[in-house]
């Protein structure tokens, strides 16, 4: 599976992120920030560009597992 690349997001993707995490870009990944919704808004920017059809609600349901893989990085736990 292919990775995100952010470098490659446009000024307008980087702003539907902002505002769908309420967050600017910069902090959306900070440590004291809530993960969940991040995850979420980036995989929709990203998999919009190949399928127009896919929903916010679609990023909402990719396991952990599955974001991590776009992320390019290993299954975390939560927990820890």
């Amino acid at each position: 599976m292919a990775t995100i690349d952010f470098n490659s997001m446009t000024l307008n993707e980087i702003e539907l992120i902002e505002q769908l995490t309420s967050r600017n870009i910069d902090s959306i990944m900070a440590d004291d920030a809530p993960r969940g919704r991040a995850f979420k808004a980036v995989i929709f920017i990203y998999k919009k560009r190949t399928d127009p059809n896919f929903t916010f609600e679609q990023a909402g349901n990719l396991s952990l597992e599955e974001a991590a893989e776009l992320f390019g990085g290993e299954e975390t736990d939560p927990k820890e």
